[in-house]
């Protein structure tokens, strides 16, 4: 039975997917009703940040978040991070219990971060099952959650961490690696 409802959930996010799709190309502008956004669950967030070396959004910390409904139970977690140039916010996961979803946390908790730190949310790496859920997010007013329209995928990473690399502390030995490299007795070796 769970596996039909799965399915049948499935089914359902992917024409809707669709139809969100089909309306943007026809430039009709596909907005949530108020209700959706208005009756979001209140919840409450505890953050551990995490400074490690060659993490996505080095020299910046790692975040890990416990998301908390009302009664202070633990619906879901999340991790994410904010480049050291301050202009996006890279949410790497979202996971909300199965028995509290479709309820509204995960929703909830992007509205929070939106609120806490007024960047985009740019979502790392959508996998199939989400993408009914980021489609939904984005038609949320900008005054409540601005979600990027495209997530940044793995292949990318590289190239978006290349425009904070400057900020990234060499590490001591390879300073002297490079200066030595750069000496002339070492350009009269070759």
């Amino acid at each position: 039975m769970n596996l039909i409802r799965l399915c049948l959930s499935h089914l359902a996010r992917a024409l809707n997917r669709q139809r969100s799709i089909a309306a943007e190309e026809n430039g009709k502008d596909v907005a949530l009703p108020e209700r959706v956004w208005r009756d979001l669950p209140d919840i409450e967030v505890s953050l551990t940040a995490d400074v490690r070396p060659r993490s996505f959004v080095e020299p910046s910390p790692d975040y890990r978040a416990i998301i908390l409904n009302e009664l202070k139970q633990e619906v879901g977690r999340s991790s994410f991070g904010i480049n050291p140039l301050g202009d996006a916010l890279y949410l790497d996961s979202i996971e909300v219990h199965a028995q509290h979803q479709k309820h509204g946390y995960a929703s909830a908790f992007l509205c929070w971060l939106y609120k806490e730190y007024r960047l985009p949310i740019t979502p790392v790496h959508i996998i199939g099952s989400a993408i009914g859920f980021w489609a939904h997010v984005r038609k949320f007013p900008s005054r409540l959650l601005e979600v990027k329209k495209e997530d940044l995928r793995v292949s990318e990473m590289d190239a978006e961490k290349a425009r904070w690399a400057h900020l990234i502390p060499e590490p001591e030995h390879i300073r002297l690696q490079r200066i030595c490299k750069a000496s002339p007795e070492w350009q009269h070796r070759e």
